[in-house]
């Protein structure tokens, strides 16, 4: 720290010396850091003032000038002892957000690649202010113009797995700002806490909200796709507190009168869906019989002139017999979900005859809700959505594990939607991963910062991937709709 002999105001010199520790490295990362900041001009960035050579006792070197702002670090606030609510980590990442977006947008791009506490400056608070915010330390500055560089710099614990790798983009930064915000949270390094499919695992139940915590997730994601895209995404998904992820957010507990078995221990999540019990076993059979009962007396009709009914009987039969195996199939079938360390295990029992499928637990890529309604019942001219569809899949690789697949005859679901729900909460936290949703949902809408497609089509309410189940229940899972 020095003071300016003109305006006699502090100022922050930054001094690379030419000692034997020297490389030119240092001094490609200096000249970038000086010429980043005399490019910038943002009230919560350090301004570039000047930048020189100097010849010291210490030696030859080059010196950077950069105005003071007084405050003290983030760490420093820790290290005396001070607390950060929700409230206050709400406020510190919104205000860093938008710094972000503002390095992030401009041209050309410019990126942080070391935001964590020590380099995050908090002023005094202010009534009922936390206190104002300001990033600092440009020294591992990347511009995307020179994103030909493979040097890798950054602070252990705080960087984005690609970062090991020489590779940053804008998502980059806000990694390193989730594992700050979950240090300031834990009150525990980054680099100290737990982790699973090289995701960070943190306890935070009684230190913020369900909500906050599925944000925090969706920056620390190690796949970039599962990432928040950019600062303006993570920014908008936390200033309007989705109903999407509050909804789900708030069901952890086991609905009442819920009938499916989750146990968790160390090293296992397992998951029983049950048969359907006897009294909706019987709705289903006599939904069939009274939708079955239609192609019969078609059959029936067909008997006064032999010509039609050689042309409707096969068709007739194979529609009758595929919805009673259909049928039959799925009211007497149990689910079994097992996630373990190495793999993840889905049996399907359909009386005794069990089929199960496994895949490596590391390929686990995405947790997905999924919704679908139709705005406009055109029978009742209303315009109150209806519920066609209402599942919950686990994405490995290619292959889509679903716990639900829609209703059968009569509307009857092996899991209700709060269910589907409970069950996408208590998947998340096991995973680590954030709840994503899918399809139209007419009451939330589409939030920000939320993977969100619209199914527009019947094939969608199936599985993608054709090994999951039987060639009968595949070729009539859409069947119910038409009738």
């Amino acid at each position: 720290m020095a003071s300016d002999l003109q305006t006699h105001s502090p100022v922050v010199i930054k001094l690379l010396l030419l000692d034997p520790d020297f490389t030119w490295e240092d001094l490609k990362l200096f000249e970038r850091e000086a010429k980043t900041l005399k490019a910038l001009d943002h009230p919560l960035i350090p301004q570039y003032l000047d930048s020189f050579e100097v010849d010291t006792q210490l030696g030859k070197g080059f010196a950077l000038v950069q105005s003071y702002i007084e405050a003290r670090s983030l760490q420093d606030w820790m290290q005396v002892g001070r607390h950060f609510s929700e409230a206050d980590l709400r406020a510190i990442a919104q205000e860093l957000l938008k710094i972000l977006d503002y390095l992030h947008t401009h041209q050309p791009p410019v990126i942080h690649r070391d935001i964590k506490p020590s380099n995050i400056l908090l002023g005094d608070r202010s009534g009922n202010s936390l206190g104002q915010i300001y990033l600092v330390d440009f020294g591992s500055v990347q511009t995307v113009a020179d994103g030909g560089t493979i040097t890798v710099v950054g602070t252990y614990g705080y960087m984005p797995p690609e970062q090991f790798g020489g590779k940053t983009i804008p998502a980059s930064d806000l990694y390193s700002l989730g594992a700050t915000l979950i240090d300031l949270l834990t009150r525990t390094h980054p680099a100290d806490l737990p982790s699973r499919n090289g995701c960070i695992r943190f306890e935070g139940e009684r230190l913020a909200s369900k909500p906050f915590q599925t944000w925090l997730k969706l920056l620390i994601q190690p796949d970039l796709s599962q990432r928040f895209k950019n600062a303006r995404s993570a920014l908008d998904a936390l200033q309007k507190e989705q109903l999407t992820l509050q909804s789900l957010a708030k069901v952890h507990v086991k609905p009442r009168g819920s009938r499916v078995v989750l146990t968790k221990t160390d090293d296992q999540l397992q998951i029983v869906i049950p048969p359907l019990p006897l009294k909706q076993k019987l709705q289903v059979i006599f939904s069939g019989l009274k939708q079955t009962s239609f192609w019969c007396l078609l059959l029936l009709l067909g008997f006064w002139k032999l010509e039609t009914l050689l042309l409707v009987a096969p068709f007739t039969l194979w529609i009758v017999s595929s919805i009673w195996i259909k049928i039959i199939g799925k009211i007497f079938e149990e689910i079994q979900l097992s996630i373990e360390p190495r793999e993840i295990y889905l049996t399907r029992n359909w009386l005794g005859i069990k089929k199960r499928y496994s895949s490596p637990t590391k390929d686990i890529i995405k947790l997905e809700r999924v919704t679908y309604k139709e705005y406009f019942d055109t029978m009742q001219k209303t315009s109150k959505p209806k519920l066609l569809y209402s599942g919950l899949n686990i994405w490995v690789g290619n292959q889509c594990y679903a716990l639900e697949k829609g209703s059968l005859i009569g509307g009857i679901r092996q899991l209700t939607p709060v269910e589907l729900d409970w069950l996408a909460v208590e998947l998340s936290d096991w995973l680590d991963l954030p709840i994503q949703t899918a399809g139209e949902v007419p009451i939330l809408g589409n939030q920000s910062g939320i993977s969100t497609e619209v199914i527009n089509t019947e094939s969608n309410f199936r599985d993608n991937t054709s090994d999951i189940d039987s060639a009968s229940e595949n070729d009539l899972s859409n069947l119910w709709f038409f009738f």
